[in-house]
């Protein structure tokens, strides 16, 4: 009976001991340098939020983000996943992230020849709220794995048209574009492990098939498909490239008929190297090891101004001196415009950060280039595009939006638009 209750004192006061760290010692950093990603912050109460269990997930992410000794409960339960090694050839694994950590492993097993999962197909598991993710893990490089919905590739055309509809107001617009850009998976050189997701290009047609009149695509895969071969994705970062961005500028260029600037009429440098955010969802050895390159290119003369703390201030356009994806633009903003030289047309970008790398390339087209991240902007979009003279609007986004709705739901919303009764 002693042992009994000191058994359970003993995991009592391990219960108490890890609350009173976590009460006096958590994480007050703003952003996780292992995963390179900025950590929750205390969500702002409202009755509304209280309600929907909005804030008591904020909440429970703002703890999960925070709690003591967290980089290295990361750290060692990569190391645990390594311990499932193979004994000969090139490592392959496949990692699982669940929740607002994305980054932080829930599970993993190494395959060999005889273990693929049968993932190959039209669609994956659902996962609406796009909280859960995979990766496929190649000796130095990581993949995030692509699946497919045909519900929320349906819904993004439903909302690029019901959007379309509604700019009808704003008398300067002249074109509206769409863009979405696949994840490096779709060009990976092993037709064994492609098989793991389904063809992005694929769901980029299924968007187009229901997209209005007046819509016009960038059919970008087409472009990156003629240069898989080249350094257009990074190994250890889930974004493309600078040259990568480039190939999405001369399908946008072609779309939008203006006249395409030569890769060799920009000066490129190589700026050293980095690990991007794919090493920091599974720490792989063999990235860590083999760090990705960084190049960028010479952005024609422009200034950036973009939102920070609130306030709108200068910056530059691709920092040369910055690591790693930041580089451009400086990162995600919630508005971002680049004024340019010229005296023409000027374009807003809705975007996620694959936008970062292009929009620069547009710099010789347009007069100002206006970048929203509608997941931070909270103003009336369509009163900006009057305040502005937009003339173009276009869609960049990552096919992730064809993966699950949560990017289409964030449109929805800060457009105004209702999906369910807006004209498909």
């Amino acid at each position: 009976m002693n042992r009994e209750k000191w058994n359970v004192g003993l995991f009592f006061a391990i219960l108490a001991a890890f609350f009173l760290l976590n009460l006096f010692f958590r994480s007050t950093a703003e952003v996780s340098q292992t995963e390179q990603r900025t950590l929750k912050q205390w969500p702002d109460w409202s009755v509304s939020s209280l309600l929907n269990g909005d804030y008591g997930r904020d909440v429970e992410d703002y703890f999960s983000d925070r709690f003591a000794f967290r980089s290295g409960f990361i750290a060692a339960g990569s190391g645990l996943s390594a311990l499932y090694g193979i004994t000969s050839g090139e490592e392959v694994s496949i990692q699982l992230s669940v929740g607002n950590n994305m980054h932080v492993i829930a599970d993993s097993k190494r395959l060999d020849d005889n273990a693929i999962p049968g993932a190959s197909g039209s669609q994956h598991e659902d996962d609406s709220d796009g909280k859960k993710g995979r990766y496929l893990v190649i000796g130095n490089r990581a993949m995030e794995i692509y699946y497919y919905r045909q519900q929320a590739a349906q819904k993004y055309a439903a909302a690029v048209n019901a959007f379309a509809l509604k700019a009808k107001a704003v008398k300067s617009v002249k074109g509206i574009y769409t863009m979405l850009v696949p994840s490096s998976i779709e060009y990976l050189n092993n037709d064994k492990y492609r098989k793991l997701s389904p063809s992005q290009a694929a769901a980029a047609k299924e968007v187009v098939k229901h997209l209005a009149p007046g819509v016009t695509n960038v059919p970008v895969y087409e472009q990156l498909e003629q240069h898989a071969d080249e350094y257009i994705y990074f190994r250890t970062d889930h974004h493309w490239t600078a040259l990568g961005a480039y190939y999405g500028y001369v399908s946008y260029s072609k779309a939008a008929g203006k006249e395409t600037l030569s890769v060799e009429d920009y000066e490129w440098q190589e700026r050293g190297t980095f690990l991007g955010t794919t090493y920091a969802a599974t720490l792989g050895e063999g990235m860590k090891d083999d760090p990705d390159q960084l190049f960028l290119y010479k952005a024609k003369e422009a200034t950036l101004t973009a939102e920070n703390m609130g306030k709108m201030v200068g910056m530059p356009v691709i920092d040369q001196y910055a690591t790693g994806y930041s580089a451009f633009l400086g990162g995600d903003t919630s508005v971002a415009v680049i004024s340019t030289e010229q005296s023409d047309d000027r374009i807003l970008i809705i975007k996620d950060s694959y936008a970062n790398a292009f929009a620069p390339f547009l710099i010789p087209h347009y007069e100002e280039i206006h970048l929203l991240d509608l997941r931070y902007y909270k103003g009336d979009v369509y009163d900006y595009m009057e305040r502005n003279d937009i003339n173009d609007v276009l869609f960049l986004n990552n096919a992730a939006v064809t993966s699950h709705s949560g990017f289409t739901e964030v449109l929805e919303k800060r457009l105004g638009l209702n999906l369910a009764n807006d004209k498909k």
